[in-house]
């Protein structure tokens, strides 16, 4: 009986030991690999419980655009031409004009406008007289400033300066070649007084002295020229184009698309000799052909801003004075203006754009837009939430709408981030 005791407590003893080999085995490397390997994997599936247990109240980073002012235009485009009543200069002698006048300005009958040189060397002396007489002029204007007659204040003459290069690069940007020229001038003025309050003197002498000498020179160079004056009262343009027949002027009134059509394609009459042109009537037309549904926002009397293509001066301001059905239901529009400058005397066949109307809200893409409860709005991020706004849209095309800055609380405001993209979103939402 004692052998059968201690074989049993010897077998209790190796199943113990069996027990504690097993535990052993658990720190090997290869083991303990494994159990890595295990502890990832649930780490794995515990960050995709989590991300779908989660998704719906967070969402990524998105997509926004800036809430801006900005003013859209309801137009149409088309194309036209622009009739004036205008009568072609003429003189029985021949030779190279030169204008004496600007183009655009008002002349009455008898004025000379030109004067007209048998030798082209004659009006080349010409040309360079008037350019050494205008820098005569603006150095004199620098030598009277040198006297002590400018104001002290030196920050009067920053902001001079300023206007007048802000000036200048409209002009530049407007392509303004005939204002660019002053604008280069007046920010020469502006900067050389500066200069001179500031305590650095100009001194201008010797090149006035060489100016006057070459101003007597060219003066005794110049043979006298034939003057062409103005046979009646009116606007000169130097420069005829062979479009002035092409139109009844009292019968702009009536014209019909097809008249339109036919100007447009109408080719421009011979001019043997241009001597220029004189306009002798106040009023100039824009005439223009539309399909009824464009020109639905228009009626006879109606003032309306135009921009042409050939004008750099920003909108012109012109009245309906006529509409006009043709054959096939487009209207014949014809405008009105007497305004009258150097670019719009030359002005004739035009791209036109007609603006209609003025929106001025917040641009928002049509595929932001959502629909909940019953309001139409769009989604914003706030922080790290989602917001929901309200728009009271004011015009709308297929890619955008116009969301009228006058809203109240919870409508859409200025700088308002707007979520153009994303699913599965609503008011409140976390975004990582």
């Amino acid at each position: 009986m004692a052998n059968a005791g201690t074989e049993k407590k010897n077998n209790i003893k190796r199943k113990k030991r069996s027990i504690t080999n097993i535990d052993f085995e658990l720190r090997s490397p290869l083991v303990r690999r494994i159990l890595v390997i295990a502890l990832i994997a649930l780490g794995v599936v515990f960050v995709i419980y989590q991300a779908a247990s989660f998704g719906k109240s967070r969402v990524s980073s998105l997509n926004t655009q800036t809430a801006l002012t900005r003013t859209i235009t309801k137009s149409i485009n088309t194309e036209g031409v622009v009739l004036r009543e205008e009568s072609i200069l003429s003189s029985a002698v021949n030779g190279t004009v030169v204008p004496r006048v600007e183009n655009g300005s008002k002349v009455s009958a008898g004025d000379p406008v030109a004067e007209i040189f048998a030798a082209q060397r004659d009006a080349q002396y010409l040309l360079e007289l008037d350019e050494v007489n205008a820098r005569i002029a603006h150095y004199e204007s620098i030598q009277l400033l040198n006297s002590g007659n400018i104001y002290e204040n030196k920050d009067t003459y920053n902001q001079n300066i300023s206007q007048t290069l802000f000036s200048l690069i409209g002009c530049i940007d407007r392509n303004d070649l005939s204002g660019l020229s002053a604008a280069v001038e007046a920010l020469s003025v502006s900067v050389t007084k500066k200069q001179i309050v500031i305590g650095t003197p100009v001194n201008v002498d010797v090149r006035l002295e060489g100016l006057y000498q070459r101003r007597t020179t060219l003066e005794s160079y110049i043979s006298q020229g034939a003057a062409l004056l103005a046979d009646r009262a009116g606007y000169y343009v130097d420069q005829a184009d062979g479009y002035e027949n092409i139109a009844d002027y009292a019968a702009v009134l009536t014209s019909t698309p097809e008249d339109v059509a036919a100007l447009l394609s109408a080719q421009p009459g011979p001019v043997s000799r241009n001597f220029g042109k004189l306009i002798t009537q106040f009023n100039w037309y824009l005439l223009c052909a539309v399909d009824r549904e464009s020109a639905e926002a228009l009626e006879v009397g109606q003032k309306v801003n135009i921009a042409l293509s050939g004008y750099s001066g920003g909108m012109l301001r012109m009245q309906l004075v006529a509409m006009n059905e043709g054959a096939d239901g487009r209207l014949a529009l014809v405008f009105r203006s007497n305004l009258m400058n150097a670019e719009i005397a030359s002005l004739r066949m035009e791209d036109v754009k007609i603006c209609l109307e003025e929106y001025t809200g917040y641009p928002v893409d049509r595929t932001a837009l959502r629909t909940v409860d019953g309001e139409v709005g769009v989604y914003v991020q706030v922080g790290n939430i989602v917001r929901f706004r309200k728009t009271d849209i004011i015009y709308s095309d297929d890619s955008i709408v116009i969301a009228s800055p006058g809203g109240g609380n919870g409508y859409l405001k200025r700088y308002d981030e707007i979520i153009t993209e994303g699913t599965d979103l609503y008011d409140g939402k976390i975004i990582d």
